[in-house]
């Protein structure tokens, strides 16, 4: 008997432990099942919370009606102390942490303060702000205004339609623009700033700016559809392959320079041939040489001077180990080097002829000089004949 009632005992407690309980249903379905449209609440209550208590209220609630979920707490911060209040809740939104506010239809905000208005917004992190239609707000301090706009970091701001703000200080106010690093703007549509302090105030402009800048000192781009960068360590452009870091190919911009300098350290260099200057000077001679402009451009504005990457190619493609650059442009370096070869073979001409000339003056004086002397005998033998004469030792000879 005592068994049988032991057993009974603890076959209801074992069966109560998995029971379902349902609140406003006959039949749960979970084991804890409130009714379909109720609002669930752990905590004090759905509205806001009393002034004055000087802390944070926990609650979790969900808002059955909207398919809104809270959870966290509401401080007594007369700016949020009705976030969470059913008239602050979006429509499938989500808010969890401190002071939180989603109330965008499918908006999410996470943290501390951080606020999801817009439709399918995202705020995370402390008092971030995402306003526009699919937003995202990530960080401390960041706004994401624009429709589709993205700020994250510390204090950035993402104003514009499809707007990208990132890093710290950032703003990115232009349509479609982005302003990433440490205290850029990008102002103009379709914009791109990049590094520190720099802004891209024109449409289409693109500036990247490294750290040398002391802060309040900003460089800003000067025209639309423009590239600027500003590096005061220079820039340094390698092109070797794979294997070759020992020895580069490339070009440098040293800092504080006003044109392009090309890698030409002769301890990277191998395979030195000379080369026949005075051909180079005949081949020069008939090369096409004149002005052109590119096709599609304004004849008036763009005209050029130069030579046929054909013709160049032609000319100095080859030499008697491999090829010289390619027939459709000219390499900078190869266009100097020639220019070099055939001004090394004008010099040694001039100074040929400088020395041929030089000799000629020469043998000219010395022809004067024996000129002079031969005239000067001529002048002392007249004179003596004149003499001779003039005593009568010879006769004159008359018809």
């Amino acid at each position: 008997m005592k068994k049988t009632l032991i057993s009974s005992f603890f076959i209801a407690i074992s069966t109560s432990l998995y029971a379902q309980v349902g609140i406003g249903l006959t039949e749960p379905k979970a084991f804890l099942n409130v009714a379909e449209g109720k609002t669930v609440l752990f905590g004090a209550d759905t509205v806001g919370v009393q002034a004055g208590t000087g802390k944070i209220s926990p609650k979790m609630i969900w808002y059955a009606s909207n398919g809104g979920f809270r959870a966290g707490g509401i401080s007594d911060n007369f700016a949020s102390n009705n976030n969470w209040d059913k008239a602050n809740v979006g429509q499938y939104s989500f808010a969890s942490g401190a002071d939180t506010k989603a109330s965008g239809y499918y908006s999410t905000a996470m943290g501390n303060r951080s606020m999801a208005i817009g439709i399918s917004s995202t705020a995370l992190g402390s008092a971030t702000l995402a306003i526009g239609s699919y937003s995202t707000a990530m960080g401390g301090g960041t706004s994401a205004f624009g429709f589709y706009s993205t700020a994250m970091g510390r204090d950035t701001r993402a104003l514009e339609a499809y707007s990208t703000a990132m890093g710290f200080n950032t703003e990115a106010s232009g349509f479609i623009s982005t302003a990433l690093g440490s205290n850029t703007t990008a102002s103009g549509s379709l914009s791109t700033a990049m590094g520190s302090a720099v802004k891209a105030n024109h449409i289409g402009s693109f500036i990247i700016g490294d750290n040398s800048s002391s802060l309040g000192s900003y460089y800003s781009t000067t025209a639309n559809n423009q590239m600027m960068m500003h590096f005061a360590g220079g820039y340094v452009f390698y092109t070797s392959n794979a294997g070759q870091e020992n020895s580069p190919s490339g070009i440098e911009l040293q800092p504080n320079a006003n044109a392009w300098s090309v890698i030409s350290d002769s301890t990277r260099k191998e395979n030195f041939r000379t080369t026949d200057g005075l051909l180079f000077l005949k081949k020069i001679s008939s090369m096409r040489l004149g002005s052109w402009n590119y096709k599609g451009q304004d004849i008036k504005q763009y005209r050029h001077y130069g030579p046929m990457a054909q013709d160049f190619f032609a000319a100095f493609g080859h030499d008697e180990l491999g090829i010289v650059g390619e027939d459709k442009s000219i390499n900078q370096a190869d266009f100097d080097g020639v220019n070099l070869i055939a001004i090394q073979a004008l010099i040694k001409e001039v100074e040929a002829l400088k020395a041929e000339n030089k000799n000629l003056k020469q043998a000219e004086m010395s022809m004067k000089a024996e000129t002079q002397s031969m005239k000067e005998k001529m002048q002392q033998f007249e004179r003596q004949l004149s003499t001779i004469m003039a005593s009568g030792a010879i006769s004159r000879v008359s018809k």
